[in-house]
């Protein structure tokens, strides 16, 4: 929450205003693009949040709550089609360049980008004849994937951060390795299922940490389309790009696809097989858990260790909200296991 709101949102305020006041289209067309992956991501989560009122600082110390439904994602679904028209228009007197540390500015990425994000934001609302026509026109390598690689040797990636200083703290799952294991998926699972530390092989200091990807777009096809031929590449595409994501070759995914149980044919492919192979090829992003409550792919129990029958579907509000913002939600203990607007699985 503090990260979003201080580090994003109210950071992204400033460069809108600039970009509007300076004419600067692409840069004020980059702000929108962050800014509808900021909303979408903390609504997921959240629910309903304060947008139209936050930010404002001393003029308003108590934004109101708004409805995901009715304003949040309308508003992403603007951010993203007003960005992708600000991209179609002349840069202005300023362009992004080597400050743009996602693109380098290259706009051409950046819509791309843009309609990865209109594709997930319309699997939400279950609409996957926009989803499938924005997939479409999005990434079509793993080299245009929306991310930040870090540079390491002290600027690390996030994950490899907790890692190295709370070793022994969290663990690979064993659900997702059973899953794995039971789909004789031992090239990944040996790359994922490893102690969690400063020396796993994935999890490294300089790790590109992904906002929106090419194998999420492609499973994005493969779950909407209605073409057996486009569905079926799409498919292996995106398991095929998982492999290449943990510097897994060739000889190893073509070992894996060859099983009936993962490659069952065109035409043959079952919505469990394309969530399932979407959830690991997704493994420690954010994306996998919407997908979860959407499709209830694959199936999770609560840990055994709780006192609850249900799955967790979204987050508390931070204790701040309720301390000091007069309009934030009434306490709800039950509030973990409360739907947000669009998961009505």
């Amino acid at each position: 929450w503090q990260q979003m709101y201080e580090n994003v949102f109210v950071e992204l305020k400033v460069v809108n205003q600039k970009a509007t006041d300076g004419g600067y289209n692409h840069y004020l067309g980059v702000a929108k693009t962050l800014e509808a992956f900021a909303l979408q991501m903390s609504t997921d989560v959240w629910g309903d949040i304060p947008y139209t009122e936050a930010g404002l600082g001393d003029t308003n110390n108590n934004p109101a709550y708004d409805d995901q439904a009715t304003v949040l994602m309308p508003a992403i679904n603007a951010l993203l089609n007003d960005a992708l028209n600000l991209f179609d228009q002349a840069p202005g007197a300023l362009a992004p360049g080597s400050d743009d540390v996602i693109y380098g500015g290259d706009i051409d990425n950046w819509k791309l980008a843009a309609h990865g994000l209109l594709a997930r934001y319309h699997l939400r609302l279950d609409d996957h004849a926009n989803a499938l026509a924005e997939a479409k026109q999005s990434f079509k390598s793993r080299s245009e994937n929306m991310g930040y690689k870090y540079p390491g040797a002290g600027n690390d990636a996030p994950w490899y951060g907790f890692n190295d200083v709370r070793q022994g703290d969290i663990e690979f799952n064993p659900v997702m390795g059973g899953i794995m294991a039971g789909l004789n998926d031992t090239n990944r699972l040996a790359m994922m299922n490893q102690t969690f530390d400063g020396d796993h092989p994935y999890l490294t200091d300089d790790q590109q940490v992904d906002l929106i990807s090419y194998r999420e777009v492609q499973f994005i096809i493969a779950e909407t389309s209605t073409d057996a031929t486009e569905q079926h590449t799409a498919y292996l595409n995106g398991i095929k790009a998982s492999f290449e994501e943990l510097d897994l070759g060739i000889v190893e995914y073509n070992s894996y696809v060859a099983q009936a149980a993962i490659d069952p044919g065109l035409g043959n492919l079952s919505m469990n097989q394309i969530m399932t192979q979407k959830y690991i090829a997704l493994f420690i992003q954010p994306e996998a858990f919407s997908d979860w409550r959407r499709t209830a792919i694959p199936s999770i129990s609560p840990p055994a260790n709780t006192n609850s029958n249900v799955v967790v579907r979204r987050w508390f509000y931070p204790e701040n909200e309720y301390l000091f913002n007069s309009n934030s939600p009434a306490r709800d203990s039950g509030l973990l296991f409360q739907r947000v607007d669009w998961d009505t699985n």
